[in-house]
């Protein structure tokens, strides 16, 4: 008995399923019917970080506690440069935009920085001071691109990546950011280190 009442319920439900697929078939008309087509890409590569530049060392200048007093407070601004190579007929790499956040560009290749324990979140995800000898307090590192505006360190945002550019046809496509200190509070004197990964991707 209970074989065949199972039976008459896998029947029906099979029933169902075949009744419902006959319907959407025959409700398909061409004011209910669309089409999806996706396209894209696979590349070999998305560009290579120079070879000699694998490990880049950046020397701030020595600036005063004066200088970072308050949260916020940057200071001695250095110019970061990362040349790439090998790059795929450029990859669509063009000048960025003029205005204020260059991030907008449509520059496939980008940079983004790598979240380690390092990195201070509650502090404008910066750099933290990791100098092991006579170590300056309340005295982070900030990256911020060209134009200035802080870059979330470890994070998956637009304010977290770099576009490579192309300037001043140079047909060698760079990355460009800045380097400088970062107050977290009354800077004390002493020595300042910080270290970040960075990774390249194709977008």
């Amino acid at each position: 008995m209970k074989k065949t009442i199972l039976a008459l319920l896998a029947l029906g439900v099979f029933g169902a399923n075949s009744a419902f697929a006959a319907a959407v078939t025959t409700q398909s008309g061409e004011k209910t019917h669309a089409k999806v087509e996706v396209t894209g890409e696979v590349v070999t590569q998305t560009c290579e970080i120079a070879s000699n530049e694998k490990t880049k060392m950046v020397k701030l200048d020595t600036v005063g506690t004066n200088s970072l007093v308050h949260k916020g407070d940057i200071a001695a601004q250095q110019l970061v440069t990362f040349h790439l190579q090998n790059c795929l007929t450029m990859n669509g790499l063009h000048n960025p935009n003029t205005g204020n956040n260059p991030q907008t560009s449509q520059n496939k290749v980008t940079v983004t920085f790598n979240h380690t324990e390092n990195v201070d979140i509650n502090n404008e995800y910066t750099l933290r001071n990791i100098a092991s000898d006579n170590k300056a307090d309340n005295v982070n590192i900030q990256f911020a691109d060209i134009n200035g505006k802080g870059i979330k360190l470890g994070q998956n945002d637009i304010d977290a990546k770099l576009r490579a550019v192309s300037i001043d046809g140079n047909q060698t496509p760079q990355i460009h950011f800045l380097a400088r200190y970062y107050a977290t509070g009354q800077s004390t004197a002493g020595k300042v280190k910080a270290e970040a990964e960075l990774d390249l991707a194709y977008e």
